[in-house]
């Protein structure tokens, strides 16, 4: 009767999640558990499903074609709702929502395996140390202190680069995507990934007792200084390479916008000349060019320049630096 009430008398002690039959409270303790009970299995292939449902969705996959197709990155799906899933990887949509720290999952399974950190269930152990693990991915990385062998399951399908967990290349994806989703609530400068987004908080909150001797900009960390100075004396720390082209860059930022070269095309339209631009941020700096306008300004003498570049060949009058050598009398210029 309670299916026709509404009533729903069945509580998990654990989330409080409330169920009309037992049978519906005893598959949801699963999810606290780690248990699986499969009642349901496919007579094609022996795989076995905790409910019906699953098992009508997984025939799919002996009598259809692959029609749902991600028009991001050409992934096909059996079934529509598989597509949508996948969709929320390039959306960053998280529909899945934790009962007991409303911690947010993209996935129905991340939330699944979430959710054993609540209950403290481990029951994947290390048949060698006997160490437990919550989840079997972490187990199967722990494997690898005692195998030497590095477990790359998780391919990228731009860049062939390959990751241990599945976090790390929905990370790395965003390099691709050009998603930026963390926000500094103090200045509104969006990062891709939550690590940078720290770092970067750093600017605002951590004292700046590096301070540059030429133009007294100071800095919260000294290799930001060490970075900076290279604008003074025209040295080049390239510590960021690119694998596909071997372009190296003093900034990880930097990087990541370059590597929109070998994954984007170039959307970004001049209206006035055509050209045309991988990056928004170079479509603006290319506008200076019409306009005049000449934003990048120099700390000792007050001179103007339209492109950064030019500051940073400029600059080098004051420092005295002189890089460019002739290769037969070795006569030194500043640009």
């Amino acid at each position: 009767m309670a299916a026709h009430t509404g009533e729903k008398n069945h509580i998990c002690n654990i989330c409080d999640k409330a169920f009309s039959q037992q049978a519906s409270l005893n598959k949801h303790m699963t999810i606290h558990t780690g248990e699986k009970i499969h009642t349901f299995k496919c007579k094609l292939c022996d795989k076995a499903f905790s409910y019906q449902s699953s098992l009508i969705r997984h025939m799919t996959i002996h009598t259809s074609e692959k029609n749902h197709k991600c028009g991001i990155c050409d992934e096909s799906f059996f079934l529509r709702g598989d597509l949508i899933r996948h969709m929320t990887r390039h959306t960053g949509e998280k529909i899945h929502k934790c009962g007991i720290c409303d911690k947010t999952f993209s996935q129905r399974g991340s939330l699944i395996r979430h959710m054993t950190i609540h209950t403290g269930e481990k029951n994947h152990i290390c048949n060698i140390c006997d160490k437990a693990f919550s989840q079997r991915a972490s187990l199967n990385t722990h494997m690898t202190i005692h195998t030497g062998e590095k477990i790359h399951t998780f391919k990228c399908k731009l860049c062939y680069k390959a990751f241990s967990y599945q976090s790390s290349l929905i990370r790395h994806m965003t390099i691709h995507t050009g998603e930026k989703n963390h926000i500094c609530n103090i200045c509104d400068k969006a990062f891709s990934q939550r690590g940078y987004l720290n770092k970067h908080m750093t600017i605002h909150y951590s004292k700046k007792n590096h301070v540059c001797k030429i133009c007294d900009k100071a800095f919260s960390q000294k290799r930001y200084l060490t970075i900076h100075m290279t604008i003074h004396t025209g040295e080049k720390i390239h510590t960021f390479k690119c694998k596909l082209c071997d372009k190296a860059f003093s900034y990880q930022s930097s990087l990541i916008r370059h590597m929109t070269i070998h994954t984007s095309e170039k959307n970004h339209k001049c209206g006035i000349c055509d050209k045309s631009f991988f990056q928004r941020g170079d479509l603006i700096s290319h506008m200076t060019t019409h306009t005049g306008e000449k934003n990048h300004k120099c700390k000792i003498c007050v001179k103007a320049f339209s492109q950064r570049g030019t500051l940073n060949r400029h600059m080098t009058i004051h420092t005295g630096e002189k890089n460019h050598k002739c290769g037969i009398c070795d006569k030194s210029f500043f640009q």
